[in-house]
């Protein structure tokens, strides 16, 4: 089901929100102030850690508020983590302002019979690939592909693991003669982010934490878009 609805924030602008929940948008719900399920007071808070310069992954995530008196946790918990959709953006269906997913398992909404606040919690792609292994390998997978590693690109580990066009400042290079991105340019051996054991496999996280800090550079999500770069490059 494709939900959609507007409304207007502080500053007088049209706020339109999208939410897509199993994957399936063949139909379609209008949010309206006269539906069984509407907008909160305050429908929106997104939170963002770029406040911290050491944070190279910087992830953010949102609350989107509704009311309602009917309990609508068969339509919204989300179990897996890309089940449900989230776009925030200034026209219909565009996530030019923020764009995610809701945070599977974190539904809670109270039963009541009377019309009630509840919230949805969504993070944004960046903050999902802390549930999911490096090349998403599984018990059954490891050894197989631990025995597989080899010595890879830089830019090949960024590609499998943010598979989206990625603005970034080119701000590092090899050398000041040096036409590649640096990515390109150097590698490393993919054994590391296998452990001793399953239990030590690295998360795409961990693994994008530390690519983006060898080369002192930090990535985060404006809306759907995916930008990198250098704190010194921003002054």
């Amino acid at each position: 089901m494709k939900y959609i609805g507007s409304f207007i924030n502080k500053s007088g602008q049209r706020i339109y929100i999208t939410i897509i929940t199993n994957n399936d948008a063949s139909s379609t719900y209008n949010i309206t102030d006269s539906s069984y399920i509407r907008f909160a007071e305050d429908p929106v808070e997104i939170e963002c850690k770029a406040s911290d310069m050491f944070e190279h992954v910087i992830c953010s995530s949102c609350k989107i508020r509704f009311v309602s008196k009917e309990f609508l946790g068969t339509k919204f918990y989300s179990s897996n983590i890309y089940d449900t959709q989230v776009k925030i953006g200034t026209l219909p269906t565009a996530g030019d302002i923020w764009s995610g997913y809701v945070e599977p398992g974190t539904y809670n909404q109270p039963f009541a019979n009377e019309w009630d606040e509840f919230e949805l919690n969504c993070i944004d792609y960046l903050a999902t690939l802390q549930y999911f292994n490096y090349k998403d390998v599984n018990v059954n997978t490891y050894a197989a592909a631990k025995s597989a590693a080899s010595i890879t690109s830089m830019m090949q580990i960024l590609q499998d693991i943010v598979p989206y066009t990625v603005y970034w400042d080119e701000s590092k290079k090899v050398n000041a003669d040096s036409t590649e991105p640096i990515f390109s340019e150097t590698s490393i051996s993919s054994m590391l982010f296998f452990g001793d054991t399953y239990d030590d496999i690295w998360t795409k996280h961990d693994v994008l934490h530390e690519v983006l800090q060898y080369f002192n550079l930090h990535i985060i999500t404006y809306g759907d878009k995916f930008f990198m770069f250098d704190w010194n490059s921003m002054q």
